[in-house]
C-alpha cells in the first residue's frame, strides 16, 4: 500500500482540546505516507483551526448538522467515505454518528479516540452503543492510562491502546513577543505574579472553585492576579461570583485568544481546577512554556505532572488545598523557577506532537497489516498493546 488514506471525524473544529489534538495529528502525520482529510459534523465556523488546515491544503467536509440528533448525518458521512475512500476512519467524540454510518457494507477500519470517559461526554445509551461498537471491531484509543482503565472496565476489553496527546512544543517555547513587552501592553508590572487558567468556561472546569481558592489565598497579595482564558456558558455566573468575592481588578477575563503562547510566556503559574480531564492540552502547553502547575489530580493529569517536581497536585474540589498550593508558589520564587525548569524539560521529552503522530502512524499501519501490537511511545512509556 503506497499511501494510506485516513479520514478524521470530529463534531467541530472550534477551540477545544480534542479539536486542537486532531489538527496537531493531521499536521504531523507523514504526508508522504498518509493522505488525510477531515469531516466536521456542523457548518464551517471560520475558526483558526479550520483556516490552518485549509492553508495547508487538507480536504475538509462540513456536514451541516442541526442542533440535537440529526438523522441525516450518517448518510452524509457515508457519502464522504464513498468519495474519499479512506483505508481508516478515525473518529473523535462522535462515534454514535460514525459507527452506524459504516454498518452493513464493506467499510474501512474504524478507530475512536476516547478523550474523556464516556459517562462524562455521552448519555448512558451512547455508552451502550460504544460497547457494541467495540465488540464489532471499532478500535478504542485512550489518551491516558486513566481513560484506558475505564474503557477496559466498562467495555469489557482485555487491553486498550494508549496514545497521549501531543502539542507543537516549539510554539510555546518561543512566543512571538517577550514577557516584558506583553506585560507592559496589558498593564502588569514585572514583579506581579500572574496565575493563568486556559479552559472553557464550563462547569466541568470548576472555575467557581478556582475563584474561591484565589479569594482565600493569593488575592490578599497586591501583586497577585488571575487571568482566565476561554469562553463558555458559565461566564455570566463567574462574573457575578467575582463581584461577590470582591475580586474586581484582581481577576481578568481574556476571552478566546489566538496568542496563548504569548500569554503563557508572560505568566508565572498555571492553574487548573477541573473536576475531570482526559489528557489536557492546555496543561501540556503551559508546561512547554515553562510554567509550574497547580492542578486537581483528576483523569490523566497525574500522568503529566510530577507532583512536587513540576507542579503541585490537589484533591479535586479541595478549595483550601488549592489556595494553599497557590500561596506556596506565590511566596516562593525559587520553587517557581525550579518547577518551571522541570515542567519545561518534561514537556520537551514527552509531549511533542511528533511523538503522538508516530504512535498513531504505527497503530494505523499495524491495523492495516492485521497486526496485534503497537510500538511503545518511549517518551511517556504508557502506550499499551491492542489485541484483537
Amino acid at each position: 500500500m503506497s499511501t494510506i488514506r485516513v479520514l478524521q471525524v470530529i463534531p467541530t473544529l472550534g477551540c477545544g482540546g480534542a479539536e486542537r489534538m486532531v489538527v496537531n495529528l493531521m499536521r504531523y502525520l507523514d504526508r508522504q505516507r498518509f493522505e488525510v482529510g477531515a469531516i466536521t459534523l456542523g457548518d464551517s465556523e471560520g475558526s483558526a483551526l479550520e483556516q490552518k488546515l485549509a492553508k495547508e491544503k487538507f480536504q475538509l467536509w462540513f456536514l451541516g448538522k442541526q442542533p440535537g440528533f440529526d438523522p441525516r448525518i450518517p448518510r452524509r458521512i457515508r457519502n464522504v467515505v464513498h468519495q474519499f475512500r479512506p483505508h481508516l476512519v478515525h473518529s473523535h467524540l462522535c462515534l454514535h454518528y460514525v459507527f452506524p454510518s459504516l454498518i452493513g457494507r464493506a467499510h474501512p477500519r474504524h478507530i475512536e479516540t476516547m478523550h474523556l470517559p464516556g459517562h462524562m461526554s455521552h448519555p448512558r445509551i451512547l455508552t451502550w452503543m460504544t460497547r457494541i461498537a467495540c465488540r464489532r471491531g471499532v478500535i478504542p484509543v485512550a489518551v491516558s492510562r486513566n481513560i484506558a482503565e475505564w474503557v477496559k472496565r466498562v467495555y469489557g476489553l482485555r487491553d486498550c491502546v494508549v496514545i497521549p496527546n501531543g502539542i507543537p512544543i516549539a510554539d510555546y517555547q518561543h512566543p512571538s513577543i517577550s514577557r516584558q513587552v506583553w506585560r507592559k501592553e496589558q498593564g502588569y508590572e514585572e514583579g506581579d505574579v500572574l496565575f493563568v487558567c486556559v479552559a472553557r468556561l464550563e462547569k466541568l472546569k470548576d472555575h467557581a472553585m478556582l475563584l474561591e481558592a484565589f479569594a482565600r489565598g493569593p488575592s490578599a497579595e497586591p501583586r497577585a492576579h488571575l487571568l482566565l482564558l476561554g469562553e463558555g456558558a458559565c461566564r455570566l455566573d463567574l462574573e457575578t461570583r467575582i463581584r461577590e468575592l470582591k475580586l474586581q481588578g484582581k481577576v481578568r477575563f481574556l476571552g478566546q485568544r489566538s496568542d496563548v503562547p504569548e500569554v503563557l510566556g508572560s505568566a508565572d503559574v498555571f492553574v487548573l481546577a477541573s473536576q475531570n480531564e482526559g489528557n489536557p492540552l492546555s496543561l501540556m502547553e503551559a508546561m512547554a512554556a515553562g510554567l509550574p502547575v497547580v492542578a486537581t489530580a483528576v483523569g490523566g493529569v497525574p500522568e503529566l505532572i510530577e507532583d512536587l517536581i513540576s507542579g503541585l497536585l490537589v484533591v479535586p474540589g479541595d478549595c483550601d488545598g488549592m489556595a494553599v498550593a497557590m500561596l506556596r508558589l506565590l511566596h516562593d520564587a525559587e520553587l517557581r523557577r525550579t518547577m518551571a525548569a522541570s515542567a519545561g524539560r518534561r514537556a520537551a521529552q514527552a509531549f511533542s506532537a511528533s511523538q503522538m503522530a508516530q504512535g498513531y502512524m504505527a497503530l494505523y499501519e499495524s491495523i492495516l497489516n492485521d497486526g496485534v501490537s503497537i510500538v511503545e511511545n518511549r517518551g511517556t512509556e504508557i502506550v499499551t498493546h491492542y489485541r484483537n
